[in-house]
């Protein structure tokens, strides 16, 4: 199994053909994680900061089918990627839809504390423990 992280630009993945909340995502996004398996883009992880000077950001995932036959390794590199990003940002914030069990165990895995319920999203934070 080949697998393969890379740090892209937000426009380097303009013209794929994404859905518009991802799109809309990676054009407020300074750089993406893309992750592939054996070729095949298993999954994107971007981050939004509010400002060019802010100590937290909104994070986003978004992971492939291809995710679920690999998620130990996935996990692992994620985990990798937040750990770099801690080191920007001391807090990392996101949502997940209501009832998406996928996305916030996915979330949970990668060391998100889920808070409150707002409408049809969830709130989840992934804070720096090292202060």
């Amino acid at each position: 199994m080949n697998i393969q992280i890379e740090r892209l630009y937000g426009w380097d993945l303009r013209s794929k053909d994404y859905e518009p909340g991802l799109k809309n995502a990676m054009a407020f996004t300074p750089y993406i994680w893309r992750g592939s398996i054996d070729g095949k883009e298993a999954c994107l992880l971007g981050i939004i900061p509010p400002t060019a000077l802010s100590v937290s950001a909104y994070i986003w995932l978004h992971c492939h089918p291809i995710c679920d036959d690999h998620k130990f390794i996935v996990i692992r590199y994620s985990r990798m990627i937040i750990e770099e990003l801690l080191k920007e940002y001391s807090l990392l914030v996101g949502y997940c839809v209501v009832g998406d069990d996928r996305a916030i165990r996915w979330m949970k895995w990668l060391g998100a504390q889920f808070t409150e319920v707002d409408g049809t999203k969830v709130k989840f934070v992934i804070r720096n423990s090292h202060g």
